[in-house]
């Protein structure tokens, strides 16, 4: 299934937990929903006004940070325009828990509204909440890559996903989940500062390029206090290679040869080698650091797909 298909999937299921309606008014914004004393019935597709105070947070939001400036933009939008689009619900030990929503039921908290319009869907699993969780803030861009691999590690640990399956639920193609979960291989000090956004999922897969953590820790340093972009650290980690095995690519192999190796290199996400024992043959060794690294590399070849950028 082509990553177009994969979405279109999962937009048609979306489709069928909020409603037609909203969904729409979540791509265009094109008008408020009704007055929020109308309540619609649910069966055919309406909205209901709940008490703020029935809602409790979604347990399973992966979201860690919530940007103050964009929070006060939307609380302001909402202040002039209402709520543009409802929240979305499951029902709880007689009470609300939000499926879907978390800015705009903290803003409308902010402006101490007391009611909010809401969709109640009875049938939401939890495995659901996470998943439609991890969707809501991919589409906004609002999750960085280091939130987004926690998300996808929890779903992996709970509900048995493969890296196939979870990519065809939340739309991605199942390199780029393969490439996300492998940051939470990095030290600890470099998902710190790729959380706290001082440096950016490319640099930290670049990182992850040169397999260990020393190098890591002192490439993160250097990035941050000299501002280095994503193909500056690309370069350091490729000539931090052993002189032996730079003298050796340098007799063996050729400026096209080299290109190839930084292309597989950033397909795969690991060390790569090429040995030429003579003009037309030779070896193509991938190297990996443990047995889900291999995993992870063999998933290449029994599905490839490209990598996405």
């Amino acid at each position: 299934m082509t990553d177009k298909k994969k979405r279109l999937a999962l937009h048609r299921g979306l489709k069928a937990l909020i409603s037609e309606e909203a969904v729409e008014m979540h791509e265009t914004e094109r008008s408020p929903l009704p007055p929020q004393s109308q309540t619609v019935s649910r069966e055919t597709g309406g909205y209901f006004t709940l008490p703020v105070s029935e809602i409790e947070a979604n347990p399973y939001q992966p979201r860690e940070e919530f940007n103050e400036e964009d929070l006060k933009e939307l609380k302001d939008s909402i202040a002039k325009h209402g709520v543009l689009e409802p929240v979305i619900v499951r029902k709880s030990k007689g009470r609300y828990e939000l499926v879907s929503g978390e800015r705009r039921l903290r803003a409308v908290r902010a402006l101490n509204m007391q009611d909010i319009p809401a969709v109640i869907r009875d049938k939401v699993s939890d495995r659901e909440m996470q998943i439609l969780a991890l969707v809501e803030n991919q589409m906004r861009s609002d999750l960085n890559d280091y939130e987004i691999a926690l998300g996808y590690q929890e779903l992996v640990a709970q509900y048995n996903y493969t890296h196939e399956k979870l990519a065809e639920d939340t739309g991605k193609s199942r390199s780029f989940v393969s490439n996300t979960l492998r940051l939470l291989k990095l030290p600890d000090d470099v998902k710190t500062a790729l959380r706290e956004k001082k440096i950016s999922s490319g640099h930290a897969r670049a990182l992850l390029a040169s397999g260990d953590e020393t190098a890591q820790t002192k490439l993160l340093n250097k990035i941050i206090t000299e501002d280095l972009n994503v193909r500056q650290v690309e370069k350091l980690v490729s000539e931090s290679k052993a002189p032996s095995d730079k003298k050796k690519e340098s007799i063996d192999i050729d400026p096209d040869m080299m290109e190839l190796i930084d292309r597989l290199t950033k397909l795969f996400g690991t060390k790569i080698e090429i040995q030429n024992s003579n003009k037309d043959k030779g070896k193509l060794v991938i190297h990996y650091t443990d047995t889900a690294d291999l995993n992870r590399i063999t998933d290449f070849f029994v599905s490839p797909e490209k990598v996405e950028d």
